[in-house]
């Protein structure tokens, strides 16, 4: 399992989790109008990436996207 960090063209940053992060990653851009981008990916699972939202609560744009600052 990992946690990744996606970008999107307007500087947004999505934390996620999954076992396959490249399978995740085509998912998402499939459902996005602008080009993401893996900005990295650290071994973790579901915990961590509750942590990560936490951490970085007060950037929340929406969801699982933050604002990148």
């Amino acid at each position: 399992m990992a946690v990744y960090f996606l970008q999107d063209g307007f500087g947004s940053v999505k934390i996620g989790h999954a076992k396959n992060v490249t399978a995740r990653m085509s998912g998402l851009q499939t459902d996005s109008s602008v080009a993401l981008h893996l900005i990295r990916a650290l071994d973790g699972g579901q915990p961590t990436e509750a942590w990560l939202h936490k951490r970085f609560a007060n950037y929340r744009r929406k969801g699982e996207w933050l604002i990148s600052r």
